[in-house]
């Protein structure tokens, strides 16, 4: 069988006396992979290129999971894994893998490296995909990211996608671990994640932004995929991104339905879960002369506040300047606002009367 791709590819050089990257961009590949029954070989193509594995190109150890081959050419090395059983977790794809095939050549003291990530299997059809409610899918994301000056990088982690069916929008977030390709050592938190967001296609799919938060800086770019199997139970995903310096990330996600994720918000107009918010605040202070009410002075500032949503409608508000009033607000603080597009809350912190309008989404 031949299969159609979900792919993202991007091409990178190294140097090789200080093993690090050069620089790289993004590039456009229509890549199948095809499996041949009969000699169980699988054969990578796009224009130009056609490689073939046989069972005698498998690495070994193997690992359950995930097969990975190599190929010895006069010119470099070919590299291709296939990936059916998530890094992040032990239960397999049933009807989408991973793969991401790799071709590096040598000239001199530099290494030219093409990387391709993409995702193949069994797409759900059009009329399968649910048109309502929500999905929660639990993500596995495999990558590999290049900053100028610096050590390649792979990285790995497990998250979760969340869908409203019904609307069309989706987030998606993963924290990762990073692993330097040279030294082997490998790095977690601090803001090291993959994320996205878009919306849903009339047929099915699905596309948006993606960011890559690593250890040497942020690299944003896009993310395409759709579901897998008869009746969405799987999706799979490619993303891709690029800075002007020649930072590049290309990375790949297949997810498993798991109702027992919990909720999260996708829209201000519905929100379903807790969260903490970091609003930028404009403040505008104004004394004004107490007999003749005429302004005495003004000022500005800029600062970020938090706003705490509990659910039900209750939130912590801190504005974020000490000198203004903040805390608690509920349900039972709302009046009837003078503008009807507008929640209004009335209320007092510490003997000073605290008026918050929040606009309706």
């Amino acid at each position: 069988q031949t299969f159609q791709t979900l792919g993202a590819s991007t091409d990178v050089r190294f140097d090789l006396n200080t093993s690090s990257s050069i620089g790289g961009t993004l590039v456009s590949r229509a890549l199948t992979i095809s499996y041949d029954a009969a000699v169980k070989s699988y054969t990578v193509s796009f224009p130009g290129t056609s490689k073939t594995f046989m069972p005698g190109d498998i690495q070994t150890p193997v690992t359950a999971g995930e097969t990975r081959y190599k190929k010895t050419g006069s010119s470099g090395n070919d590299y291709l894994t296939l990936v059916t059983t998530p890094y992040s977790a032990n239960t397999s794809n049933k009807y989408v893998g991973l793969g991401y095939f790799q071709q590096n050549t040598v000239a001199s003291s530099t290494q030219s490296n093409s990387f391709d990530a993409f995702v193949y299997g069994f797409p759900t059809p059009n009329g399968a995909v649910p048109r309502s409610g929500t999905g929660k899918y639990a993500t596995d994301v495999f990558g590999f990211a290049t900053f100028p000056g610096h050590q390649p990088s792979s990285f790995v982690g497990r998250g979760a996608f969340t869908t409203d069916f019904g609307t069309g929008e989706f987030l998606t977030q993963t924290s990762v671990t990073e692993t330097n390709l040279v030294t082997g050592s490998s790095v977690v938190g601090g803001g090291l994640e993959v994320s996205g967001s878009g919306r849903l296609a009339t047929d099915g799919s699905f596309s948006g932004s993606a960011l890559y938060g690593g250890q040497n800086g942020r690299i944003a770019g896009t993310l395409s995929g759709k579901f897998f199997g008869p009746g969405a139970e799987e999706l799979g995903a490619s993303f891709s991104g690029s800075t002007a310096a020649g930072a590049t990330v290309t990375g790949a996600i297949t997810a498993q339905r798991d109702t027992s994720l919990p909720n999260v918000n996708l829209t201000m107009a519905n929100l379903v879960a807790a969260q903490l918010f970091y609003p930028v605040n404009a403040h505008l202070t104004v004394l004004y002369h107490p007999s003749t009410g005429a302004i005495h002075s003004a000022s500005t500032y800029q600062v970020v506040s938090q706003f705490n949503y509990k659910g039900g409608g209750a939130f912590d508000y801190s504005p974020g300047l000490s000198n203004l009033a903040g805390g608690a607000f509920t349900e039972a603080m709302k009046v009837t606002a003078p503008d009807a597009n507008f929640i209004r809350y009335q209320t007092s912190f510490g003997g000073t009367p605290v008026t918050l309008d929040l606009y309706k989404p």
